[in-house]
């Protein structure tokens, strides 16, 4: 074995294997943050890949109906509030 075929060795071997099969849980606050970086329409490719490793979508779909009902709330309040003046 060269010097080449060891550096090469130890690499593959220090790096760790990435187990995607198993479907890991979400805490509120990571569904809450994505939720958030959604609706601005900004996040990156890490976060991307681990709301994607969750077993299930409903979090999410929950949390996007959340969110879009206390955003529309608020803009209409800010609307009634507005034209009462």
């Amino acid at each position: 074995m060269t010097t080449d075929d060891s550096s090469a060795k130890d690499q593959t071997e220090s790096e760790p294997a990435k187990d995607t099969s198993t479907p890991q849980k979400i805490g509120f606050g990571s569904i809450l943050l994505s939720t958030l970086a959604a609706a601005v329409g900004v996040q990156n490719k890490k976060a991307l890949e681990k709301d994607f490793s969750n077993s299930s979508p409903i979090p999410f779909i929950v949390a996007g109906i959340l969110f879009t009902a206390v955003f529309m709330g608020t803009i209409i309040v800010i609307a009634k509030i507005a034209v009462s003046d």
